[in-house]
């Protein structure tokens, strides 16, 4: 500013403030900037209180008389001033957490990296049967976790044969630090349960061979939802020995009535098992045990005579007339229903 022989320099000076009066950023003389101009500064984001930012400008002009001896200028001056601004500020969170979602029995367990660049709250547990682009608010939070080293989570409300998606978010107080990636998985209900229930030993019945020995017809009863093996030894055994006697070794679940069959000698039999769960049972055969029934004549036995029967529709025995007149059989022909097959006999 030139007046006369008398110069003066002018120059100003901006300080940006928050609401606590901690500077943010300042400008002066050694920013080098004549006439308008633009500048920018990083502003920390936990400023912001309800998507409000408050910040207070300082504006400082500053005139230095450099040659002559007076100059009267007017307008030098200090500002303060109050700046609000309002609106929702967006950031991209980042993906730095790995996520893994594995099926277990009447569960799903999810399990993630630890985040550790920055001190947080908690994590929050995304889920959806549909959408695979998970993002928070756009999508309700299922589930939150408390603690920065708590980074694992069974989800036991899943249905059997349903497929699912899965993400996390880590969090520092309201504000959202970073995602997971997306898991999906289909819930297995039945997978890898422990066995809780027993596996029980049954007895159908016995056939009598005729022979003096029998035929025994054990199965089995296994109440869980997937095969129990027991291999034959101490927990699968047979008394007296052998122990091995065929027996079943894998039990799928279900009832079986006519596993296998076991031949013995009338004498007292028991089959032993012991269940998973530490817990037995034992079914006892011997030849007073119940008798396998068979199919044997459908029909009451019928006698007829041979005056002019010509077809039979039961099991008949068929005796000449005069045999029973005179009482000196001469001929008879019999037939009857064994096993689905028409037997003939002839006795003189």
């Amino acid at each position: 500013i030139y007046s006369g022989s008398n110069t003066a320099t002018l120059f100003e000076t901006f300080g940006l403030y928050d609401v606590n009066g901690n500077q943010i950023a300042y400008l002066d003389s050694s920013y080098g900037q004549d006439d308008n101009f633009s500048w920018s500064t990083s502003i920390d984001k936990n400023l912001i209180t309800n998507n409000t930012l408050t910040l207070r400008a300082r504006v400082t002009s500053t005139v230095t008389l450099t040659k002559g001896t007076s100059m009267t200028i007017g307008n030098s001056s200090e500002e303060l001033r109050n700046i609000s601004l309002c609106g929702t500020y967006i950031c991209p969170i980042p993906q730095t957490i790995e996520l893994t979602a594995a099926k277990n029995c009447n569960s799903i367990n999810l399990s993630w990296s630890k985040y550790t660049d920055q001190t947080i709250t908690g994590y929050k547990i995304f889920r959806s049967t549909s959408d695979n682009e998970l993002t928070y608010p756009e999508d309700a939070v299922y589930q939150t976790v408390s603690g920065q080293s708590t980074v694992s989570y069974s989800d036991t409300n899943v249905t059997n044969g349903q497929g699912y998606y899965y993400r996390v978010l880590a969090y520092y107080g309201s504000d959202n630090i970073s995602y997971s990636d997306t898991e999906y998985i289909v819930a297995d209900t039945s997978y890898n349960c422990p066995s809780n229930q027993t596996v029980t030993p049954t007895l159908k019945c016995i056939d009598d061979n005729g022979n003096g020995t029998y035929l025994a017809h054990f199965g089995y009863n296994n109440p869980n939802s997937s095969t129990i093996n027991i291999a034959v030894g101490n927990k699968n055994k047979f008394s007296p020995n052998p122990k091995d006697r065929g027996q079943t070794t894998s039990f799928l679940a279900g009832n079986y009535e006519d596993a296998f069959q076991v031949n013995f000698n009338g004498s007292t039999l028991s089959w032993y098992l012991k269940s998973p769960n530490g817990q037995s049972a034992t079914v006892v055969v011997s030849k007073y045990s119940t008798k396998c029934t068979t199919a044997c004549c459908d029909d009451d036995l019928v006698i007829g005579y041979n005056n002019g029967t010509s077809s039979l529709s039961t099991p008949s025995i068929i005796v000449p007339e005069y045999t029973l007149l005179f009482g000196v059989p001469l001929v008879v022909y019999y037939w009857l229903k064994k096993d689905r097959r028409l037997v003939i006999k002839k006795i003189n």
